[in-house]
């Protein structure tokens, strides 16, 4: 009875610091658990490693895997076990490729704030170059400069 008393209160407590676990978006969770320096991906993964093996005594003591559990394992597969489907693969393959594309770009970004963007001019300077090449160059540099300035704006 001490322990059910001792979880109501710190229940009550977390409630009232973070809010009822209802009224918790998947957005402010994920925003929660940057702040705190957790990786997402790394979390499901141990949980799912964790659910499995919790999964695999139920199995070995001749039960049934509880439905919830069994509901956790398949969402968490999803995310941190193997995939099943060649689909399930490229799926996973773009969603790490646009993080990592997210997080190649923010650096930039950020290095590009307060400061003239700058293009290289190895290329336009050579003096063997024909003058279409210098056009094209000229005007792919300033499309390039418009679209960074117009996403930067948008950003803000």
């Amino acid at each position: 009875m001490k322990n059910k008393n001792r979880n109501e209160r710190l229940n009550k407590i977390s409630d009232a610091l973070f809010g009822a676990p209802e009224e918790l978006s998947n957005a402010d969770a994920a925003e929660d658990l940057e702040v705190a320096g957790v990786d997402r991906e790394e979390l499901c993964a141990r949980m799912y490693e964790r659910l499995c093996a919790e999964a695999k005594e139920y199995r070995l003591n001749g039960k049934q895997v509880p439905p919830l559990l069994r509901k956790a394992l398949e969402d968490l597969r999803k995310r941190a076990g193997p995939p099943r489907t060649s689909e399930e693969m490229n799926n996973r393959a773009d969603s790490k490729i646009s993080k990592l594309l997210e997080a190649v770009r923010v650096p930039l970004s950020q290095a590009t704030v307060g400061r003239g963007l700058a293009f290289s001019v190895s290329c336009r300077n050579k003096t063997d170059q024909p003058a279409t090449d210098q056009q094209i160059i000229e005007r792919l540099e300033k499309r390039l400069t418009k679209e960074m300035e117009e996403e930067k704006d948008n950003r803000d």
